[in-house]
Order: structure tokens, then sequence, then C-alpha cells
């Protein structure tokens, strides 16, 4: 299930299906609750607008942080008995839009990580903390049996991206090229990227994290695209959410952006 955030409106015009849901951000001030699923006592401190010690969590057990403003929710974990154990994140608008990003992992070593679902975040011990957690999912791709009508599409994004139609992945795209799928003569594609969490850094940066990228979905009838539907995410907070969009045209054309077009 991949769910994406945005504004009501936004999110009103997004077409859900089984794999897809868009869900509205929350206003501030929200709350959302951590828990504790390691085996370490862990010191959970916000790092904005001071750094402050917000409690000890011992194992399996679990807080609720009030978010009061913006950047209230930068959060750090670290282990009460080792300080080098430690990872760090960001929650606003009632989700998590980065975490730190670990680019060489040690071997046998054992890190934590933040994981989000449903406005929760789990604290867990891994082996692997980088985008994805190391996991390089197969995917099954099944092309139309009987499409329509054939149609180019080409990804100028620095990621590969998936096509779907009806709960079905129908093409794979790798960045920078372009490929011929089949379509239906009526029906929705979802534009996906293959990974849900990509690494990402700024040239006005020398700080790395791990993002998400909100996908898009484009209304086909007669065979034919008439209408595209994305979701830019968080007004505030432009490098984080970034998010696919088509314009209507012949072909398909799949673009990656943020609010912040410096940041692209």
């Amino acid at each position: 299930m991949r769910t994406y955030y945005g504004s009501i409106d936004e999110c009103n015009s997004y077409i859900p299906d089984k794999n897809h849901k868009a869900v509205p951000w929350k206003e501030h001030p929200f709350s959302f609750e951590l828990k504790n699923k390691t085996s370490h006592v862990l010191i959970v401190q916000r790092t904005f607008p001071r750094l402050e010690c917000i409690s000890k969590l011992n194992p399996n057990k679990s807080i609720s942080i009030t978010c009061k403003d913006w950047n209230y929710g930068r959060i750090m974990v670290k282990s009460s008995m080792d300080s080098s154990l430690c990872c760090n994140f960001e929650i606003e608008e009632g989700l998590m839009i980065e975490r730190n990003l670990v680019e060489v992992v040690e071997e046998n070593k054992i890190y934590i990580a933040p994981i989000f679902d449903n406005g929760m975040v789990r604290i867990i011990e891994c082996k692997d903390p980088t985008p994805n957690f190391g996991n390089n999912q197969q995917l099954e791709v099944i092309p139309l049996e009987q499409p329509y009508t054939t149609i180019n599409i080409e990804n100028h994004t620095d990621y590969d991206i998936m096509v779907s139609v009806s709960n079905q992945i129908i093409q794979t795209v790798g960045s920078k090229q372009n490929s011929q799928i089949g379509i239906p003569e009526y029906g929705v594609l979802y534009i996906d990227t293959v990974k849900e969490e990509v690494p990402w850094h700024c040239n006005y940066s020398s700080k790395k994290k791990v993002l998400k990228v909100n996908g898009c979905c484009l209304q086909i009838c007669d065979g034919k695209v008439f209408d595209v539907h994305y979701i830019p995410g968080p007004l505030y907070h432009e490098p984080y959410i970034r998010f696919l969009y088509s314009h209507v045209a012949e072909d398909i054309n799949i673009w990656c952006n943020t609010i912040d077009y410096r940041l692209d």
C-alpha cells in the first residue's frame, strides 16, 4: 500500500484503489505516538527549538509527542547505554517527512531506525538501515493482455518508476528512459517510484536524508490521458516530500519536483 499525504483538495481529487490512498495532513498542534520496539532503553530528544530530553523509553513502551509548531517534530533517539546507537527523523503535518541516511553499513553492526505507519513511529533494530532497509523486492510485471492502444511513456526522473492499472503492475521504466506500454480504453494509471524510500541530498546542504516520493495517477478515456492528479505534499517542507507529475499530452512524460524548484 502506498500512502500519500497532501492537502484536503489534493487528496479528494486523487483516485484511490486497494494499493493507493491519499491522506490529508494534520494542522498544528498534533500528536503522534512513538514506540520502542528495540531491546534498549532509549532516550528521546527534541532537537528544535533547542535540544531537550522528552523521555526515557523502556522496551515495548510508547509515549505521545505533541508538535505545537513548525519544526517541533525534529526528534533524535539514542540508546541510554551507547550514544552511537542513534537515529533521527522529522515529523510534520502528521507524517514522517524524513529520516537520517546511513550510506555505509558496517558488517555485524546493529542499527536502530524509525518506521512510520498510520500516525505511529516505531523504533526498531535492524542490520541494514538504508532506504527500504535493503529490501530488493521482486516486482511481478504483467502487461495487459488486450490493450486498447499503445502509448509511449518517458521517465524524466532520477528514479525507476512503475505503472499499474486495476491493481496490476503493467510496466517498469528506468530512470531517464522511455518505454512503450499498452493501456486500456478507460481506467486509471498509477505512477509510483519502484522503491518506496529514496536517498536524497542537496547541493545547498551537506545533510543527507531518506525520503519518500508521492506518486500520481492519470485518468484514461478513449485511450488517451484526459486528467492528471498529483500530490505535492506539505507546502512548507519543499525539499522533503517529492512528487511525480505529468502533463497531458499524446505521450506520457513523468517528472519529479518539489515546491521549491531550485532544489531539483
